[in-house]
């Protein structure tokens, strides 16, 4: 499972710098980001094969970054993990194509468990 590239996008500066060093602890090849086009560019860049996404982006919404990472070409088949605040998110983000929904505050290790499971999928 080493170097699986990982996406986290986060507005939350400290959340996306702390969620992407645990995980590249763990062994993940891990890049971040706090805006929708800054994900974009990276995702564009650096193919994750997971995407670990904040629902609530301020501006925008992390659903409809679901949809457009999945139209990104050779990203059609990104494995999208959700991270919010709300539980009630969670039919919404299934509908916008999440294979995972976990409630903040989201531990490092139960982010590890989900990359895992889709890992095996």
């Amino acid at each position: 499972m080493e170097g699986v590239r990982v996406l986290v996008v986060d507005d939350d500066v400290d959340t996306a710098v702390m969620t992407a060093q645990g995980l590249t602890d763990f062994g993940y090849d891990v890049r971040f980001a706090h805006d929708e086009v800054t994900a974009l560019q990276l995702a564009s860049e650096h193919s994750p094969e997971i995407a670990v996404l904040d629902l609530h982006l301020g501006s925008s919404s992390g659903n409809d970054l679901a949809r457009k990472l999945r139209g990104l070409p050779g990203l059609e088949d990104i494995h999208l993990i959700a991270v919010t605040g709300v539980t009630a998110s969670a039919s919404a983000a299934f509908d916008a194509g999440f294979h995972a929904h976990i409630q903040k505050p989201a531990t490092v290790g139960g982010l590890r468990d989900l990359i895992k499971a889709a890992l095996r999928e």
